[in-house]
């Protein structure tokens, strides 16, 4: 090797080698701040694990005497005899003691927290001679929570119903995550797919790569011009928009207002085949992080064709919580308290990269739940 190329190389190995420790640093910074994202933190995915299994009606159900370990969170996820991500109840019902069952997804479940921090297990807590009943299940929409309630909730014979209502269970029409299966056989491979699959991979295990993802893709200035110039794909329309912040777009196109009637025909069947057994129903609104914390619902839809103009976040509250009351319905609004909770205190109540409550979401739920009950119906 010539003096004159060595004279070269050594500066940009230098130069390289200085940039390589410096990606390394901040990579091992940013990972203790943002740990990686897993497939395991995925809610629906949960589906797949061992905490379920395929089941002819739900689809999917929880395993009874199950248990995973969430790293993320470092939760430990454990269902009872009966698949419950719940202590054990006894069928038998105990004098003096009334009974409520909830009802609901991943946040009812309790997904990302503790099973004690979850809003169930607090109203049992808070609410005297009170038992109370986790069938919450990570994934399930309105008519899976109900028909889980008719085969499971039921045996219980309880004296009330709670709902966990969120957003994202209006529109029924998105795709559904398969129930448990068994393996399926490989694809074979393509270029696009292995370049997808690095991607994944670079997104899940270095956190500068998702964090320089996040800036390109919530900056809507540079994404137009890399949209404008085919360095990324065209902006997501309304099947492209988080499940959450649909029923609060403005104007409705078709699909979603089908799913607003279906999901109403759904509390309805739900609320007589209640009255019919004499057990009080209450849905309880669950907000949406978009509706509470303005960045979040920023980043939700720096990647879409829509402005901020075209959504008016309290209008899925108000919606339900009318429509509840025109049917009989009682129902529990938290998207009031929510807001004075973030505007008092602007503390997250939400999990981190998340749009699961954190305990302190869990605990405003709770009380707000509470206080409902206490008033009556």
């Amino acid at each position: 090797m010539s003096a004159r190329l060595k004279k070269r190389i050594g500066p940009l190995a230098l130069v390289s080698v200085s940039v390589l420790a410096t990606l390394v640093l901040g990579e091992a910074v940013a990972r203790h701040v943002f740990p990686p994202i897993g497939r395991e933190i995925v809610a629906e995915r949960l589906t797949e694990s061992a905490l379920h299994e395929a089941h002819p009606v739900l689809r999917w159900r929880p395993r009874a005497n199950a248990t995973l370990h969430h790293k993320r969170f470092d939760v430990t996820y454990t269902t009872n005899s009966r698949g419950l991500r719940d202590r054990e109840h006894s069928l038998d019902e105990r004098a003096g003691v009334t009974r409520i069952v909830t009802l609901g997804d991943s946040f009812t479940w309790g997904y990302g927290v503790r099973r004690e921090a979850a809003y169930p297990a607090l109203l049992e807590r808070r609410l005297a001679a009170t038992e109370v009943i986790n069938l919450g299940v990570t994934g399930f929409g309105l008519r899976q929570a109900f028909e889980f309630l008719k085969l499971e909730g039921a045996l219980y014979r309880p004296d009330a119903v709670i709902l966990g209502l969120c957003q994202n269970d209006i529109y029924e029409g998105r795709p559904r995550v398969d129930p448990p299966t068994e393996a399926r056989m490989p694809r074979a491979p393509d270029r696009a797919g292995s370049f997808a699959a690095v991607k994944s991979w670079l997104s899940r295990e270095l956190v500068l790569y998702r964090l320089m993802q996040q800036a390109i893709n919530t900056h809507r200035q540079l994404l137009n011009v890399l949209v404008a110039t085919g360095l990324k794909d065209a902006l997501h329309g309304f099947d492209g928009l988080d499940y959450s912040l649909m029923p609060a777009l403005i104007r409705y196109p078709p699909q979603l207002q089908g799913a607003w009637e279906e999901a109403e025909a759904d509390l309805l069947r739900m609320r007589d085949w209640l009255a019919e057994r004499g057990i009080r129903f209450v849905v309880a609104l669950i907000p949406a992080r978009q509706a509470i914390e303005s960045r979040s619902f920023e980043h939700s839809i720096a990647y879409t064709v829509y402005e901020s103009s075209d959504f008016d976040l309290g209008k899925p509250y108000r919606n339900l919580e009318w429509f509840a009351k025109s049917h009989s319905i009682e129902v529990m609004n938290a998207y009031p308290a929510f807001m004075r909770r973030y505007g008092a205190d602007p503390r997250t109540l939400y999990l981190p990269q998340d749009s699961h409550f954190n305990e302190a979401g869990h605990e405003v739920f709770a009380d707000e739940i509470v206080a409902h009950l206490r008033r009556g119906p």
